[in-house]
Order: C-alpha cells, then structure tokens, then sequence
C-alpha cells in the first residue's frame, strides 16, 4: 500500500508530534537505593540514622530506641531480636552495619 504524499506528510507529523509530546513527558525515576558503608550503634543512634539501615524503617527506627530506652541500652544484638517488628532473620542482616560501640558486634555463642 502506498500512501499519495498528503497522507505520507500527515503520518510523519503525526509520529513527530507522538514523539515530541513522549519526550517532553516527566518520567520520574525511583530513589537511588542508599548503599549503607558506615556502621549504626545501636545505643546511641538516632532515628534517622536508624532508618538508613536496610529493612527498618520509621517504626522499627522508634522501636528500637523505646526498648533501648527501657533496657538502658542494648549489651548484645541477639537482644535486638526481642524488639517488636525485628526477627532473629533481619537482625542477622542488620549484623554487619551495627555495632554496640567502640566496637563491632560480634556474635556471641
């Protein structure tokens, strides 16, 4: 099938039109995934710094500081488990970005 010249100029401004009007839509990427590098003490973190580990979010984050609060800090991450909203599977996870202070934590037998 060919088209005679009008209907050829009509298609190509149409296609141009369909293109220009895709490219000047927005498209809005999602958030680049935060990469965690530094460890979080979990006796002394904020909220905020909380919410930068992976898997905790606004009310984990506030959960963990009420239960650090009421034990007057945490001696072991295996005592992270019991806060409401974290499992043993996801304090595992969480393991190499926290520490309990000057140092490390490390798992205890």
């Amino acid at each position: 099938m060919t088209l005679n010249p009008l209907k050829r100029a009509g298609v190509a401004g149409l296609l141009i039109s369909l293109a220009l009007g895709f490219a000047s839509v927005s498209v809005q990427a999602a958030p680049p995934v935060e990469v965690h590098r530094s460890t979080v003490n979990i006796n002394t973190a904020s909220v905020s710094e909380l919410e930068s580990l992976p898997g905790v979010g606004a009310v984990r984050a506030r959960a963990i500081i009420e239960e650090r609060k009421q034990r007057g800090g945490f001696r072991s991450l295996e005592q992270l488990s019991e806060v409401k909203g974290l499992g043993p599977k996801l304090v595992e996870r969480l393991r190499p970005h926290l520490t309990l202070g000057e140092r490390r934590a490390e798992k205890r037998p």
